[in-house]
């Protein structure tokens, strides 16, 4: 069986909440579809959604995702940190313990790809955290129906122009 799960947003207890309630098996495969950071309703939830993060999703597991919005702006943030690494300021801004587990989530959602083609229940499946076309309408899918690689999928994730109800 194949799972999708929304925006995890750093509710770790939530999402172990819902992964019990799947009785997943060995075969059973979880595709999240990115957002792991940002919003967490505690410190310590956020620490432990990006163990949780760090300890599970890998690129063939049981545990795979696609990268989010939020976690593109979580590495922006850690890249724009690295500048004040080793500096006063820095120990001021963050926690020593926050700014090691962004590191340390910072590298697995680094490698996470924009989308994902899935074969499952017959049909060829793409999960993405948002639209398979850019801000132009160009879609993801060509004519073949294979994934067209020249339009920008990083555009894609931020863009809330096209509606559902614009394209099939």
């Amino acid at each position: 069986m194949h799972y999708v799960i929304g925006d995890v947003h750093g509710c770790c207890n939530a999402l172990m909440r819902l992964l019990d309630r799947l009785c997943l098996t060995a075969e059973d495969v979880v595709y999240f579809v990115g957002d792991f950071v940002d919003r967490a309703p505690t410190h310590e939830e956020m620490l432990k959604t990006n163990q949780w993060v760090c300890e599970h999703i890998s690129e063939e597991g049981q545990f795979r995702a696609v990268i989010g919005n939020h976690d593109l702006d979580m590495l922006d943030t850690c890249r724009e940190l690295a500048a004040y690494e080793g500096t006063p300021e820095l120990d001021m801004l963050v926690a020593e313990d926050t700014l090691e587990s962004l590191r340390n989530a910072a590298k697995v959602l680094r490698r996470l790809p924009l989308y994902r083609e899935v074969e499952a229940g017959g049909f060829r499946n793409i999960i993405t955290h948002s639209w398979v076309c850019d801000a132009a309408g160009n879609s993801a899918i060509g004519e073949d129906g294979c994934i067209n690689d020249s339009i920008s999928m990083v555009e894609s994730v931020w863009d809330r122009s096209c509606s559902v109800h614009d394209r099939p």
